[in-house]
């Protein structure tokens, strides 16, 4: 396949209005996280319906399946940072949705992506917030010399990174960018 082809075939092609489900789906979700630090579950629970029917209806039980392996796969790789009060529980859901969208073999992508588009917008946030910066070196200096990970304080929303916003933009990006967006 000649390369960019798949990027047309999804936006032009049969998978247009699938994929604009999922898109439009994910930026309701990102612009929640970012208003507020929080992804609804009226946001997620169609985006995750959305994803097992159109697997299914693409690929029959076998999709269905897929759908489902990759949904789990993400709740999974979200699951311990979850369980210990590091990140909230929309993220995880979020990266379920994506993962019965996009199915298992691109959640590594995803989460990856993530990872990335989540250092960013750390920076950005120690640039805008003094006090945070000083928080995270007095906190980096103690890690450092007593070799132990400090009690760290609840910060206040604007100070946390939204991390479904990162989510989605991955999502959108590995689907657009790797041709991972299911299609017949």
């Amino acid at each position: 396949m000649e390369r960019g082809t798949g990027v047309r075939n999804v936006l032009i092609g049969p998978t247009a209005v699938p994929f604009a489900l999922f898109a439009l789906g994910l930026v309701a979700a990102a612009v929640s996280d970012l208003r507020g630090r929080r992804i609804p579950n009226l946001v997620v629970a169609p985006l995750l319906a959305g994803g097992l029917a159109y697997q299914a209806v693409l690929r029959g039980w076998a999709g269905a399946g897929h759908a489902l392996l990759g949904a789990v796969l993400g709740i999974a790789i979200l699951f311990v940072p979850f369980a210990a009060r590091m990140i909230g529980g929309g993220d995880v859901k979020l990266l379920g949705a994506i993962g019965a969208w996009l199915g298992p073999s691109p959640m590594g992508w995803v989460t990856l992506w993530t990872a990335a588009l989540c250092g960013v917008l750390v920076v950005l946030l120690l640039a805008r917030h003094r006090e945070l910066r000083a928080q995270v070196a007095t906190n980096m200096t103690a890690a450092l010399l007593t070799r132990a990970v400090p009690a760290i304080e609840a910060r206040p929303r604007a100070q946390t990174v939204p991390i479904g916003a990162a989510l989605a933009a991955a999502a959108i990006w590995v689907a657009l960018g790797q041709e991972a967006f299911p299609h017949a």
